[in-house]
């Protein structure tokens, strides 16, 4: 339960900031010892170098990684004989931390920078990463705590304290001091993951960067890596059965499942090992040993997270990414400039980077109409939840990334920036299944329904795989599933499509079907939803050999099965035609003969055209806004996969396109 305090408001003059004028100077506060946790706030405020702290031995200061909260819920603060309006979440973590004697030195942002002096903020923002790594400790104020929090801190304190190693305490109890595991995992899950520290977006930074991290709920406090190491041994069964994915630090894998976009979740019972996992990667990345990650993944992975400015997206990150900014004006951290600019900024800056348009695959899935109003429709929104990077996906022939060159921006009157590109028309969009593909949405029954009719017990193997009505069968559910039944044309005509063509293949989708919904595994994916990507060989590199079909024997692979469905749920199936003899006098008026598939965004709609950029191998839908004869002004629609005309794409000529 949250403590009411007496809150009367202070008849003193308003606090008023002395400028801050060396580079590396912050200011401190001394925070006033009281005996009652009631007692008004008071402090002082020192000018110091960081200089100078990361040389001395002995006189040291406390960072607080902490949430603001509701800006409206004021309190008022005494420093230096006048006052100061501070946010109540502050008001609480200061009353809890500050001793009961003596004073305490505490760098807390909301007071130690001038939040009216923008320049000011910008600079001393910029500093953040060396303020929280040269702290001797930084205390994470969760809020106020339950009662069930409390109860488990208090139970860690005292374990800690007693030097017991919780790692070797005798797991067939299942408790820890009477207390179960059960209740434990509960608390953490329930009331500590749940605060609203985890789903900002700053205290990311401040964790990795903090030498001596410690938690603290109301007047209890524990050290980070015991809380984790308690929630490691408690919900270890979970963790058995839902093994942890990589790490935040692994390039090679970036998709760690707790830090993702979604934020934690309560039944992720090992978000705080990664968490963990990616402190400790970091530390071990600042001394030299290890990999840290790019800008563009760590935005990847914490894209959608709180932030009450927009631009601290990008600004929260740039102090842990190892991209090498020494000298890039436009990535450093200045609250002068508006969202609209950072986030252009930004996209250039990995366009320039990467010399691809893999950027293009981070654009959010939402309507052009709603993008169009914020930024350039090919500059993502880090701040939207809603990314589908299909660059996260399998790769194959039709995905591949390669590097392009060509490229140039353009400033225009309303601040937004064009990017002009060559590329090749490849298709137009000619009808869109009326339906949104979802891929994971699918209760047991009907899934064990397909599993029975699927695996006919009357068929051999060999007559179960050559069967070609269920071929037919599935051509005639996945037009009523993708929306196109009514469309007057039959999948079974498009190019690829036909039987005879996608025999070799089908009969791979059998045999991995029948792995798939085996006892082993259980998936309960809808079988139409691996089927739907048979034209564009997303997820099937498998020859029809037992040797490859043998790799869908691990859990992994069928993981990266699943999450690749999952990815492209939401898009939807769409007919579409080219016509060579047209090139690139193609117009969003002219009608050719639908002859290939495409599975694009749900926004995509008719006269849409499907391109790839000069040099590089995916697929994007364009909406034409105007053509010229020699440049095409577009709007970026999204990514898309595309059953390619094949030997005939080089014919086509490319075209010049500006993307606003």
């Amino acid at each position: 339960m949250a403590l009411v305090y007496a809150h009367s408001p202070l008849v003193l003059p308003a606090f008023k900031y002395k400028a801050i004028n060396e580079h590396d100077a912050i200011r401190l506060i001394l925070l006033q010892p009281a005996a009652d946790i009631s007692a008004r706030l008071e402090c002082s405020i020192e000018h110091v170098n960081l200089s100078q702290y990361n040389e001395d031995l002995i006189n040291h200061y406390t960072a607080l990684s902490y949430v603001w909260g509701d800006a409206t819920e004021k309190r008022d603060i005494v420093v230096d004989g006048c006052s100061l309006s501070i946010t109540g979440n502050l008001d609480s973590a200061l009353r809890h931390i500050r001793h009961t004697k003596d004073i305490i030195k505490i760098w807390a942002d909301a007071i130690c920078i001038n939040q009216e002096d923008i320049q000011e903020r910008g600079q001393q923002v910029q500093q953040m990463g060396t303020i929280y790594s040269i702290a001797v400790h930084t205390i994470i104020y969760l809020g106020e705590a339950s009662a069930e929090i409390d109860d488990v801190l208090t139970l860690l304190s005292s374990v800690s304290t007693a030097g017991q190693t919780l790692l070797y305490l005798d797991h067939e109890t299942s408790t820890i001091k009477n207390m179960p595991f059960e209740t434990i995992t509960n608390t953490i899950q329930a009331h500590i993951l749940n605060k609203a520290w985890f789903n900002r977006v700053w205290v990311f930074q401040e964790l990795l960067l903090s030498r001596d991290p410690w938690v603290q709920c109301g007047s209890n406090r524990v050290r980070w890596t015991d809380l984790c190491q308690l929630s490691r041994l408690a919900s270890t069964p979970l963790l058995h059965q839902k093994p942890i994915r990589g790490s935040v630090f692994g390039l090679h894998n970036p998709l760690l499942p707790s830090l993702d976009s979604r934020g934690p979740r309560s039944s992720d019972a090992g978000y705080l090992e990664d968490m963990d996992i990616a402190r400790r990667e970091f530390q071990n990345y600042v001394i030299g040993h290890g990999e840290g990650n790019s800008l563009l993944a760590l935005l990847t992975l914490r894209r959608g997270l709180g932030v009450t400015d927009a631009r601290d997206m990008i600004y929260a990150h740039l102090g842990i990414a190892t991209d090498n900014l020494t000298g890039n004006n436009h990535l450093k951290v200045d609250y002068q400039k508006p969202f609209l600019e950072v986030f252009t900024d930004i996209a250039r800056y990995f366009l320039w980077k990467y010399n691809d348009f893999s950027i293009l695959t981070c654009v959010e899935d939402d309507s052009v109409e709603i993008r169009r109003k914020r930024l350039p429709t090919w500059v993502p929104d880090w701040t939207s939840s809603k990314g589908h990077n299909l660059s996260d996906l399998p790769d194959n022939e039709n995905q591949a990334r390669t590097q392009t060159t060509g490229f140039h921006f353009f400033n225009l009157k309303d601040g937004k920036v064009r990017l002009k590109c060559k590329g090749t028309i490849l298709a137009q969009v000619q009808i869109v299944g009326g339906n949104n593909l979802c891929f994971d949405d699918f209760s047991m029954d009907p899934v064990d329904a397909w599993n029975r009719s699927m695996m006919d017990v009357n068929l051999t193997e060999s007559e179960w795989v050559a069967d070609t009505d269920s071929y037919y069968r599935l051509i005639k559910e996945l037009e009523t599933f993708a929306g196109l039944s009514e469309s007057r044309r039959n999948l079974s005509h498009i190019r690829g499509m036909d039987y005879p063509s996608c025999r070799d293949t089908f009969k791979t989708f059998k045999r991995i079907f029948r792995r798939m919904w085996s006892e082993e595994h259980a998936l309960t994916v809808h079988p139409l939803a691996l089927f739907c990507t048979l034209p564009f060989n997303c997820f099937l590199p498998y020859t029809d050999t037992e040797a490859s079909l043998g790799e869908l024997g691990s859990a992994h692979a069928f993981r990266n099965l699943l999450s690749g469905l999952r990815a492209l749920n939401g898009r939807r199936l769409c007919f579409c035609g080219y016509d060579f003899s047209k090139g690139v006098g193609l117009s969003m008026t002219d009608t050719v003969r639908p002859q290939h598939l495409a599975l694009v965004p749900q926004w995509t709609q008719g006269g849409d055209l499907i391109c790839q950029m000069y040099g590089d191998s995916r697929y994007v839908v364009l909406r034409p806004v105007e053509s010229r004869a020699s440049l095409r002004r577009s709007e970026f629609i999204g990514m898309c996969y595309f059953n390619p005309p094949g030997q005939r794409r080089n014919q086509v000529e490319t075209t010049d396109f500006l993307l606003q």
